[in-house]
């Protein structure tokens, strides 16, 4: 349970953290005997052993912790941090924060490991030039490291980050049905994206159940995203079939599976909530 809005999700990817102030988070951390740095107990900051690194400033913090966050400084106006704020201002792309109003490019997919394989939450995000794994994900399959890269990263809005160094492994990917397999290069990172939803409910879902397409990704699953596709592999996962349903959202079909992706029609928003 998130220690700054008690929801289930994991406090690391917490959106309302983002509009907190940095006095408050720290209150709560201290209140909870957490790790400043990743929010875990057993342990302070200056013993973490962790790699988080902050996309912003390169020192060992969360994202929402750095003082360059505008939330975070002494002299910045305070915010309304009740849920409907955040969903409206908040737009999603590589290491920031997502929005439902949106539908994204996510699947289902197998890893496989040298430990071990499971399922996985992946996003297909053709603004990322790399492709990426979650770093915990990276070590509990014990995939073979092939190199490493240092480089710094040009975020939205021109913003570029300090030299940030990651390891580059080998992954082996196949869609849930055994159809497809594939190889590819992945970077590590502590988080890939912050809180991105799985396909909801809607009347979306019947229509492609009519048309023979089934997502893999759907509303019972939950997590973090373990797999970011980027530019670097996208193109050769598309297989150029493409439904665009009455609701406007358009399915793509990879040969990892059926993605979907647009924004959700304000009026079926409406009715779901009634």
């Amino acid at each position: 349970m998130c220690v700054f809005c008690l929801k289930n999700h994991a406090s690391r990817v917490c959106k309302r953290a983002f509009f907190m102030p940095l006095e408050e988070k720290i209150a709560i951390i201290k209140k909870k005997g957490l790790c400043r740095v990743c929010l875990a107990k057993g342990h302070i900051a200056y013993q973490c052993r962790s790699q988080i690194t902050c996309q912003l400033c390169s020192k060992k913090h969360l994202k929402f912790m750095c003082p360059n966050i505008g939330c975070n400084k002494s002299d910045s106006p305070k915010q309304d941090v009740n849920d409907k704020n955040i969903n409206e201002k908040t737009v999603d792309s590589l290491h920031s924060r997502a929005t439902n109003e949106v539908i994204l490019q996510t699947l289902v997919v197998n890893v496989h490991g040298v430990k071990r394989e499971r399922k996985a939450r992946a996003i297909i995000d053709t603004g990322s030039q790399k492709s990426y794994i979650l770093r915990s994900t990276a070590e509990e399959l014990g995939f073979n490291l092939q190199r490493e890269e240092e480089f710094c990263h040009s975020l939205f809005g021109g913003t570029k980050t300090r030299m940030y160094k990651h390891k580059c492994y080998k992954i082996y990917l196949s869609s849930l049905d055994g159809n497809y397999t594939c190889k590819l290069d992945a970077l590590d990172h502590d988080v890939i994206c912050n809180d991105i939803s799985s396909v909801k409910n809607g009347s979306w879902i019947q229509e492609l159940r009519t048309k023979k397409i089934f997502l893999t990704d759907i509303q019972e699953n939950a997590g973090p995203i373990e797999v970011l596709l980027g530019a670097d592999v996208a193109g050769k996962l598309i297989t150029g079939r493409r439904e665009e349903l009455e609701t406007g959202l358009v399915a793509l079909e990879t040969k990892l599976g059926w993605t979907l992706m647009g924004k959700v029609p304000r009026y079926i928003d409406k009715k779901m909530q009634v």
